[in-house]
């Protein structure tokens, strides 16, 4: 670890003195003096340091070196703004440690305290090598490779056409194939782990087991959860620890491992006592209208094949996409011999039994 920092610190020195090795490939090496020829210039760039991925960010290059980074002030969301990890992707790039070719392993044994005794190849050789690995998948059952990916995601814009062609349903877009929230959620949740608080309009958050961005880094996300806590949006936090934002709003102390306990009983007293809810934006935004039928899928229009709804004004079942001047939400309708149910009925059924005890 010395020898690195002292490396880190050296790589340091030479660029602040106008001199910077620049490998253009791992079997070159040439000295660049960019102050001789004098070529100056500032890009445009998006800092890739933290999963939020989104600060503006100026690079600034002296013959092909990078020498600065710094946040662009005109661009949200950070205006300017730069945390340390991502001031420090200037040695991310020139680090001496860094891969600048394929890597393959060739040590079978792994462990913590196991060299990988990795080998150097070239593009070609590590393309081949994953071309055959999944040809052999591929001839065997396409369901065999399971796409998961990190940080990464953001680029791989062909991963879900990839994954069709290739024939594998089986695919993880998560920002840690590894992380227990990510990956565990991906698999239960159908791959929907969070939801991101509209905070520039919200009032009033209940936020659990998440960071809202000061537990990250100097973000965007860290920029409008100051702004809304500063005009007024009323905060919640549920979590066992008191964070940074439980101190910034109201903290619920909670034992691990009871979140699902607890929302399932925020529900139930949300729907069975007497708590107003949204209705004009369930009827309007959601299929919690639908019928059901008692067969337990919805009930169609035996003609249009449509989802159908109950409009109480007009005492009759139309196809949801209908002009209605209101829709039913609860109750038991006959339609064609057929006993239908609201579906928000069937779901506040389900949310009787998780009282608060």
């Amino acid at each position: 670890m010395v020898k690195r920092l002292k490396d880190y610190v050296r790589v340091l020195k030479k660029i602040r003195s106008g001199r910077q090795i620049f490998e253009p490939s791992p079997h070159k090496r040439k000295e660049v003096d960019y102050k001789q020829k004098k070529e100056k210039k500032v890009l445009f760039g998006v800092c890739g340091s933290c999963m939020a991925h989104d600060c503006s960010t100026l690079v600034h290059l002296e013959d092909g070196v990078v020498v600065k980074i710094e946040g662009n002030r005109e661009a949200p969301p950070n205006y300017g703004s730069l945390c340390a990890r991502g001031n420090s992707e200037i040695i991310s790039l020139y680090s001496p440690y860094r891969a600048k070719v394929p890597l393959v392993r060739t040590n079978p044994e792994k462990g913590l305290d196991v060299d990988p005794m990795w080998k150097e190849v070239t593009w070609d050789e590590a393309l081949n090598i994953v071309a055959e690995r999944l040809g052999k998948v591929r001839e065997k059952d396409p369901r065999g490779l399971v796409i998961c990916e990190g940080f990464g995601n953001r680029e791989t814009i062909l991963r879900q056409d990839f994954g069709r062609a290739f024939g594998t349903p089986n695919q993880v877009g998560s920002h840690g194939p590894l992380c227990t929230v990510h990956y565990a959620t991906c698999l239960v949740h159908a791959g929907h782990p969070e939801s991101i608080a509209d905070v520039e309009y919200c009032q009033y958050l209940v936020t659990l087991g998440r960071s809202l961005g000061p537990n990250f880094a100097a973000v965007g996300a860290t920029r409008r959860f100051a702004k809304a806590i500063e005009r007024g949006m009323k905060l919640v936090v549920v979590d066992p620890r008191s964070s940074y934002e439980a101190s910034k709003g109201e903290w619920v102390p909670i034992r691990p491992g009871t979140d699902l306990a607890f929302l399932l009983a925020m529900a139930h007293v949300m729907m069975h006592e007497g708590l107003p809810y949204d209705q004009w934006f369930m009827k309007n935004r959601t299929n919690a209208p639908y019928l059901i039928g008692s067969y337990g899928n919805y009930y169609r229009d035996p003609e249009t094949k449509k989802p159908m709804m109950w409009d109480p004004v007009e005492k009759s079942a139309k196809t949801f996409d209908s002009k209605f001047e209101d829709a039913s939400l609860t109750g038991t309708y006959t339609i064609n011999g057929v006993a239908c149910r609201a579906g928000f009925d069937l779901i506040r059924e389900g949310f009787a039994e998780y009282t608060p005890e």
